[in-house]
């Protein structure tokens, strides 16, 4: 992703100033990823799956880059295609930006946003033309929130 450059704002934002909004530079921001995923099949319905990402984030002139990963690991039942999996995103090391302004030019460093997901799936009417699925998903953020997220799917084949 990447935006189009645009006027810099300053904490002294003074609409009456000559530049009227900062200091009348112009700044961009952007990021971007690149990664590699694999899985490996087990057998007997389990499959372990693993994605590795580069990742690029600037701002300005700050900019910051590493590597993280995603791990998870799916179990299919076979009562009624009964689905149970489990995530664990963004698996890196602390970062930091780089050309911040401060005296070593480095921020502070901040960990990386791991998030945890547990999710479930089940058909629960499966005949000839008819289908219904449904899902739950229980999500811990990095900011300590827990969401509950629960939705469903019907599927008519003519």
């Amino acid at each position: 992703m990447q935006m189009s450059p645009y006027d810099e704002k300053t904490e002294y934002y003074d609409p009456n100033s000559e530049f009227g909004i900062g200091i009348g530079d112009k700044v961009d921001a952007g990021d971007m990823a690149f990664g590699a995923s694999y899985c490996w099949d087990f057998g007997d319905g389990l499959s372990v799956g693993t994605t590795v990402r580069w990742y690029h984030l600037g701002m300005a002139d700050a900019f910051c880059e590493g590597m993280v990963g995603d791990l998870g690991v799916m179990y299919e039942t076979k009562f009624r295609n009964l689905r149970v999996g489990a995530a664990v995103l963004n698996l890196g090391p602390q970062n930091r930006w780089a050309r911040t302004g401060s005296e070593t030019g480095f921020g502070e460093d901040y960990p990386m946003p791991t998030t945890y997901r547990v999710g479930a799936s089940m058909r629960v009417f499966d005949v000839v033309t008819h289908r219904v699925v449904l899902t739950s998903e229980y999500k811990l953020s990095p900011n300590g929130t827990n969401r509950v997220s629960v939705g469903g799917e019907y599927t008519f084949h003519t």
